[in-house]
């Protein structure tokens, strides 16, 4: 069995054990049944120190054929959650499809999905810094002035001030989950750039 991995938020103060925060009446714990979970768990709990209690998301899943692996994201206050949104939030104006995700104090959470053999607008941002993670379809990123293929697992980071266009190759939409940081101040952040496509 692969060792879970096993992330931590860091919180103000000590840091809690995973036990402790498991075993919290403040627990709020999501849990699907998966292959392996139960064994996952077990091995996470076995990294537990002993400190203060916090309310705790735990979410377990599994990816074939691999081992389950368990994901622990920790806060003194209830989880902040957010499920995908069916229909899009509003359409960028590189024109990507966004859904909007979690916002914290320091970033902000948004999936932005491009239909099949589209070209987003070359833009750049003012300030924002954004790394990239995608998770469906096919296509090519260009960022500054180097171009890369870009597909499920790949991940980017565009620095503030940079150009950046994108396009997907279908037969499905390039989907991905961008992290600004700042969170996004607003329309006014996002300014024009060359095209390269």
């Amino acid at each position: 069995m692969q060792h879970p991995t096993v992330r931590n938020v860091r919180s103000h103060g000590r840091q809690p054990s995973l036990a402790q925060r498991l075993r919290s009446p403040n627990n709020h714990t999501e849990r699907r049944a998966v292959p392996g979970a139960d064994e996952c768990l077990t091995a996470a709990r076995s990294h537990c120190d002993d400190v203060d209690t916090v309310g705790v998301c735990a979410v377990l899943s599994s990816r074939p054929p691999r081992a389950s692996s368990l994901a622990v994201t920790c806060h003194h206050l209830d989880v902040e959650r957010e499920v995908l949104p069916c229909d899009r939030n509003y359409l960028a104006p590189d024109g990507s499809e966004v859904r909007l995700l979690v916002t914290g104090t320091k970033g902000n959470m948004a999936h932005f999905r491009l239909p099949p053999g589209e070209v987003s607008v070359a833009k750049q941002h003012a300030s924002v810094e954004e790394l990239w993670y995608f998770t469906g379809g096919r296509g090519e990123m260009c960022i500054g002035d180097d171009t890369t293929v870009v597909c499920a697992g790949v991940s980017v980071r565009v620095p503030p001030l940079t150009r950046f266009q994108f396009r997907s190759h279908g037969p499905h939409p390039l989907e991905a989950v961008a992290v600004a940081m700042p969170p996004w101040p607003g329309a006014h952040e996002e300014l024009d750039a060359e095209a390269r496509w």
